[in-house]
């Protein structure tokens, strides 16, 4: 059956080639109950090709919930989920779907346990969706496989077809006894490495940034999981426009940077039980406009010559539950919160300033940073810092990758376990918090 087209604004870019922005229907399509619909307005009603955001009656059964346009390509459908909690206690919501729960990628028959943002939920991923690697020589190419396959689903979008090609959204890089090349990430993807994160490294190459997130063009989500990037240039650098990339890390570490270990201008940031150390080039660098959460993670062992190891230029975010311990600048402050709305919570800074200072120069923070619960082992000008230094169980030198994780004694006591009000349920190594009398940290205190 012929189907007539009530062209709108937005057809004539799909004319030139660009995909519609997600959730934008740009067409009106007649129809018949037997007519295909386009995949963006998959229901005929009424003799037309509609969205379920025109009548959400049409979502029942096994997929209640009309998917909006934070649901990308998959706008105007109905799915089984939109969060996580629409799949029960422990469930994972993935792209409008409930996988099958899982703690470890050993549980999944595509071996890829992808995890929340924040680390307390997981999903065994679909295998029609993922690519196993274990060839160092693929990584690269694995990734442009990604890329292309998430043209291929918005150029099907623009084109008003009523199914899209089948995606590539996870990249499953198995333990190897050399090391993964570095990669450039140009798109949405979900990269997963063993469940022991030091088992699976990519990096090498001191000429190259481990993960280079560039080039975007529509809205990405890059998500990271149990990796370690070791030895290059840059450690995980991303330059978006408008906010377009939304970075994720869980369980990556980032260790003997030349560069900057985390590099991110216009790009959002989550991490979660993560680490930075042994970086020459500073720790971490966001600037605006970008938004921040950063949880249970530690930067250590690091230095930076030309600048603050922290850095927050004008973006908005919050760090808690994190360790900063010993850490050298040459600007003198470690931290720099930036023009932005930059809190610390629950936050240990330690052993973080150049030596021999006068005290009223040892500050390790400048910028207007809002603290509450933040123990530093030097006096603070800024409202909300605690003064006061735990034991750990090896606390050692700079650059000598001790053991930061506090003791108990009298002085761990004293300073830094603080009634507050329940976060994460876990620390830095999976160790459960202890409320409502946590320890100020990545880790919970040795009881």
């Amino acid at each position: 059956m012929t189907r007539t087209l009530t062209f709108l604004l937005a057809l004539a870019l799909a004319g030139c080639g660009a995909a519609p922005p997600p959730g934008a229907i740009v067409a009106r399509v007649s129809c018949q109950a037997e007519t295909p619909c386009p995949y963006q307005a998959p229901y005929c009603v009424a003799g037309a090709c509609e969205p379920c955001s025109a009548d959400s009656s049409l979502c029942q059964g096994e997929t209640p919930f009309c998917l909006g346009a934070e649901a990308g390509e998959d706008a105007g459908r109905c799915g089984a989920c939109r969060t996580h909690m629409d799949c029960g206690v422990t469930g994972y919501c993935w792209h409008a779907r409930c996988l099958p729960p899982c703690k470890k990628s050993s549980e999944c028959p595509s071996k890829a346990c992808v995890r929340s943002d924040d680390d307390e939920r997981g999903g065994c991923a679909p295998p029609e969706e993922t690519i196993l690697v274990d060839d160092t020589q693929a990584f690269q190419s694995v990734l442009f496989q990604v890329s292309a396959s998430e043209k291929a689903r918005a150029e099907a979008v623009a084109q008003y077809a009523p199914t899209l090609p089948p995606p590539v959204r996870v990249v499953r890089l198995l333990p190897h006894e050399r090391v993964y090349p570095t990669g450039v990430i140009l798109s949405s993807v979900t990269i997963v490495g063993d469940d022991d994160p030091t088992t699976t490294e990519i990096g090498g190459d001191r000429q190259r940034d481990g993960i280079r997130i560039d080039y975007l063009t529509n809205p990405s989500d890059v998500r990271l999981q149990r990796l370690t990037i070791w030895r290059t240039d840059g450690g995980i650098v991303c330059r978006g426009s408008a906010r377009l990339a939304r970075v994720s890390l869980v369980r990556v570490q980032v260790v003997s940077t030349l560069g900057m270990a985390l590099d991110l201008a216009g790009c959002d940031l989550t991490m979660e039980r993560s680490a930075v150390q042994d970086s020459f080039g500073g720790a971490l660098s966001i600037v605006a406009p970008a938004t921040f959460a950063i949880e249970n993670s530690i930067f250590a062992d690091s230095s930076n010559k030309n600048g603050p190891m922290l850095s927050f230029g004008g973006a908005d975010g919050t760090v808690r539950f994190s360790s900063i311990i010993n850490n050298l600048s040459s600007v003198r402050r470690v931290m720099s919160c930036g023009w932005g709305a930059v809190s610390l919570e629950q936050t240990l800074i330690l052993r973080s300033q150049p030596p021999k200072l006068p005290p009223d120069e040892q500050d390790p923070l400048v910028g207007p940073c809002t603290l509450a619960d933040v123990v530093i082992d030097v006096p603070s000008q800024n409202p909300g810092a605690l003064l006061g230094s735990p034991d750990l169980v090896d606390p050692r030198p700079f650059g000598d990758f001790g053991n930061y994780r506090p003791v108990q004694s009298p002085k761990t006591l004293s300073c830094c376990l603080r009634t507050t009000t329940p976060g994460p349920s876990h620390d830095f190594v999976g160790t459960p918090r202890s409320y409502p009398l946590a320890t100020i940290g990545a880790y919970e205190v040795v009881r």
